[in-house]
């Protein structure tokens, strides 16, 4: 896995951000450029665990969540399999990036 800069690498740090009095978030310009975000873009919001992900809505992206929930449905795998892999999952990717800072072994 590459991580040679901030914008290679799969968890990066972007800013800490404060819920308005109506319940809104304000994205960094930087994000937003970065992104090609405008005013009214829609952003998806998926729950992981207690985790909350935002993304740049894509008609695309809506087809492959469909598509990861019908395969994984089909397969007989249920929501709680999955949450229940999270955790050492979450482990294992801190691992590869931070090696010096985990607790975890490397193989």
């Amino acid at each position: 896995m590459q991580t040679t800069t901030s914008k290679n690498k799969l968890v990066t740090y972007v800013t800490t951000m404060r819920l308005s009095e109506k319940g809104q978030l304000v994205l960094p310009k930087e994000f937003r450029d970065e992104q090609g975000l405008a005013s009214g873009s829609p952003i998806s919001i998926l729950r992981v665990g207690n985790s909350l992900m935002l993304l740049p809505e894509m008609s695309k992206f809506n087809a492959l969540c469909d598509s990861i929930e019908n395969t994984l449905t089909a397969g007989g795998v249920t929501a709680e399999e999955v949450l229940k892999t999270l955790p050492e999952t979450r482990e294992e990717v801190f691992a590869e990036l931070y090696p010096k800072l985990s607790k975890k072994k490397r193989k």
